[in-house]
């Protein structure tokens, strides 16, 4: 359980909070459609904000860069406002490490009983070699 809780704090201490996200995404919304950051909120929907199907690729480009993994820009149109996306794309990272580190620990805990189990039959074939 440490491993998994170590591992999980190890992977998404890189990983920005929902509100630093938030405010890193709506400055850059502002600054990408000059418009004026004081006007926009989070709740504020993508397409009131104007955003087109060519900005909102671009946005997605710089999102990826901002978080370090893909962004599809799908996902501008199933999560449609700044706390939506901002909710789904923090909170579904944070999951995905969870799993992705309780695999490698039981991963790696088989891979310590397969190595312990093949010495027991090292050890047993050494001592009774009739019998194998």
């Amino acid at each position: 359980m440490t491993t998994i809780t170590s591992s999980l704090t190890a992977t998404t201490a890189t990983l920005p909070t929902r509100k630093a996200f938030q405010e890193w995404l709506l400055d850059t919304l502002a600054e990408h459609l000059c418009l004026a950051r004081d006007n926009m909120s989070p709740r504020n929907a993508f397409i009131t904000l104007g955003l087109s199907a060519v900005e909102a690729k671009q946005i997605c480009e710089k999102i990826s860069q901002y978080l370090g993994k893909e962004v599809s820009t799908s996902l501008l149109y199933s999560y449609p406002t700044v706390a939506n996306l901002s909710e789904y794309l923090i909170d579904n990272a944070e999951a995905n490490a969870l799993q992705d580190n309780a695999a490698t620990a039981i991963l790696q805990s088989l891979r310590t009983v397969q190595t312990k189990a093949q010495s027991i039959t090292s050890s047993y074939q050494m001592f009774h070699p009739s019998l194998v």
